[in-house]
């Protein structure tokens, strides 16, 4: 981790120099108003050229949902990954784990104690850095005239914010978008209620806008080049996420909008090329934040509990995701477990996430399982849960490039055991026993393991929405964590189930949040309290 010097906000750096030349190059008026212009600010009408007013802060958001930036941007966007993920859900999820757990002399994150400061820094990237220019845009866009921009603009906060109250349950939604950070808290389930509708009406929106428009905002979307279609594929597979998301807490209305986005006219994501994913768009070209963690900083390495699904499956996806290391003249693959003492390991594996790959939000193959878990829980998904679910498997091998022609058949491979050669007293034998092969014979739980743990293969690197699916379901069986620091507020069996609410909100909101934590959490604000969904 380091403290970042350089970070120059995109707008300052990509949208401030054209608004000057535009200035430059516009007419001059001959009436007062001229005479009564802020000369070193740019006026209403040089912003609103070509929607660059618009325009530059829905990159930014977009930017925000899950922090990347440019080279130019240094390290600024990876230290706020690095906080609010990489530390936490992409090490809760099992796919990663540290170099070296240095931090606080091992009692931080990865071994459930909650740093104030990084709890501070996590609600900022998930919350504050997605609503600032969604306000923004909010402020900017006349609803009346241009919805189309309003819909747009309320999928990707959805896409954002739905992090946030995964993360930490209740927290303060309506009334934000109006520009007051400080407001009372809502439950997750109505928080959730809210999503369900906004995303309702942004797609009707954007449908009735796709009439006659094929594109919207193409110079500053940087997902997908202002592609109306795209976009309202994505904005229904991300409403079969939610709705998948609270089947336990709450089956009808998960059930009502699941099938709901499934049977929209435009349906959902089904191509592979149609993700939703940031690598170069908007005229910029990002710089994954993944690998200045592990390449740079050191901070970072694969996570056993991933390899031990992929060495036990003989898993094609392995190189693809897990570069080999050599450690005591041997080269091979070697992972670290979750809430590991302060030992140096980051002699062994590395992820294998190159700078230019790209951000995903959601994978085409996330889609095909979250279809195939409908299917099988008997909802109208447009097909059966055995072909979503090799549906699924095929999609995240095209994602990945790679190919097998006996891998979706096998009935046999398990997850492997785990061997560290650094320190022998940290392994251990397998605690996933799932097979790969579909059984339609099998029960319903059966079936559920399976796809859940190959969506969990899948959607790597995306340890958010492993993390959150591992606490819906229970799958994949994970390692345990070796050190646990939360003082017996977390179960070293069940993982960390949320995350407290920073200090700052209790310095700044403090009466909201203070109700919050009284009426609206299921227990005490630490991180052992389930949020409202997690039901199972």
């Amino acid at each position: 981790m380091k403290k970042n010097h350089l970070y120059k906000n995109s707008f300052t750096k990509y949208i401030l120099p054209s608004i000057i030349t535009i200035g430059i190059f516009q007419s001059c008026t001959k009436d007062f108003e001229k005479l009564n212009t802020n000369p070193y600010q740019p006026t209403d009408e040089m912003l609103n050229y070509d929607n660059v007013k618009i325009g530059g802060f829905f990159t930014q958001l977009e930017k925000n949902v899950k922090p990347i930036g440019t080279a130019a941007e240094s390290t600024g966007p990876a230290n706020n990954y690095q906080i609010a993920f990489n530390l936490s859900s992409d090490n809760w999820s099992g796919y990663m784990a540290p170099g070296e757990n240095k931090f606080n002399n091992g009692s931080n994150f990865t071994t459930y104690y909650f740093i104030t400061n990084w709890n501070d820094g996590t609600f900022n990237t998930l919350f504050t850095s997605v609503f600032n220019p969604y306000i923004q845009l909010k402020s900017n866009i006349d609803s009346s005239k241009s919805p189309e921009l309003l819909a747009l603009a309320d999928i990707v906060k959805i896409s954002g914010i739905h992090q946030a109250t995964d993360m930490y349950g209740p927290i303060p939604y309506a009334g934000v978008g109006s520009g007051a950070l400080t407001n009372p808290y809502q439950s997750q389930q109505t928080v959730y209620n809210t999503f369900f509708t906004e995303l309702t009406n942004a797609i009707n929106v954007l449908t009735q806008y796709s009439a006659a428009n094929s594109t919207i905002l193409p110079d500053y979307d940087a997902v997908y080049n202002g592609n109306v279609t795209k976009w309202i594929q994505y904005a229904n597979s991300l409403m079969l996420r939610l709705a998948m998301r609270i089947v336990y807490a709450d089956p009808t209305t998960a059930q009502k909008y699941a099938e709901q986005a499934v049977n929209n006219s435009f349906g959902v994501i089904t191509d592979t090329k149609n993700g939703a994913q940031l690598s170069a768009g908007a005229g910029l070209t990002f710089v994954n934040p993944i690998t200045i963690l592990w390449q740079d900083y050191k901070d970072t390495r694969f996570g056993a509990s991933l390899l031990s699904y992929l060495t036990g499956y003989n898993d094609p996806r392995l190189p693809a995701y897990c570069s080999q290391a050599t450690v005591n003249g041997i080269t091979n693959y070697y992972g670290v477990r979750t809430g590991t003492a302060d030992i140096n390991y980051t002699s062994l594996s590395a992820p294998n996430i190159p700078n230019t790959q790209p951000m995903y939000w959601m994978k085409a193959s996330e889609v095909s399982f979250l279809r195939a878990e409908g299917a099988a829980r008997n909802w109208n998904m447009g097909g059966t849960a055995a072909s979503f679910y090799t549906q699924g498997i095929t999609n995240s091998f095209t994602e990945n490039g790679v190919s097998s022609t006996s891998y979706i058949s096998d009935n046999t491979s398990k997850p492997a055991g785990y061997t560290n050669p650094i320190t022998s007293s940290e392994n251990t034998a397998a605690v996933g026993t799932a097979t790969i092969a579909w059984d339609e014979s099998a029960s319903f739980e059966i079936k559920l393991e399976k796809i859940i743990t190959q969506k969990w293969i899948a959607i790597f690197p995306n340890g958010q929405e492993a993390w959150s699916e591992y606490r819906r379901t229970g799958y994949p069986k994970l390692f345990p964590i070796l050190v646990n620091t939360s003082g017996g507020a977390v179960s070293t069996s069940q993982g960390v189930q949320r995350m407290p609410y920073p200090p700052s909100e209790y310095s700044t909101n403090g009466t909201n949040v203070n109700a919050a934590v009284a009426n609206l959490l299921s227990g005490p604000d630490n991180g052992g309290t389930k949020v409202w969904w997690n039901k199972k």
